[in-house]
């Protein structure tokens, strides 16, 4: 069986910069993230990186000093992923629990929730984030949801790091 490749989401990194695992006091994760981007067990895509990018933190330059573009998947290149993608935007259109603000917040073409399932189901990928799912929600489309909807998988950081041994 091949081993399963794991989507990161933007909520994965930033809460680990901001509050798990700053640079100064765990550069091991950090460290641990890039080897798995860069051997292909984490993706990334360019939606995410254009998220943490508009922080112009610490992060961003993180992100852009050490993973080459090259490693990013662009998701509007990739027909697959832009099939799925529509298929999420129908459904989450048409779901009348979720408020119009919401559905207009899931539909922008730079959130990248929903190229992050895409990309797992063109991939059959599990989707990492930090997001709590919230199937009642009215006022956000949650990524576990639309994951949960979709049929991908969907786990945490903190179970990605279990699942890859990763300890400090």
């Amino acid at each position: 069986m091949p081993t399963p490749t794991y989507i990161i989401d933007t909520s994965c990194l930033t809460q680990a910069h901001r509050i798990y695992y700053p640079y100064d006091i765990a550069p091991s994760f950090w460290d641990f993230m890039k080897q798995h981007i860069v051997n292909g067990d984490f993706v990334l895509i360019d939606k995410v990186t254009d998220e943490i990018a508009k922080g112009k933190d610490d992060l961003a330059n993180w992100m852009h000093t050490q993973i080459p573009s090259s490693l990013l998947v662009n998701c509007d290149a990739n027909q697959t992923i832009i099939s799925h993608y529509g298929s999420l935007m129908v459904w989450g259109n048409g779901h009348a629990q979720y408020t119009t603000l919401a559905k207009s917040e899931f539909s922008e073409f730079d959130n990248a929730d929903p190229f992050i399932v895409a990309t797992a189901l063109a991939k059959s990928a599990i989707a990492v984030s930090q997001e709590a799912s919230a199937p009642l929600a009215k006022k956000s489309i949650k990524l576990p949801d639309v994951c949960a909807e979709f049929r991908v998988p969907h786990i945490d950081t903190f179970t990605l790091l279990r699942t890859f041994g990763f300890t400090m």
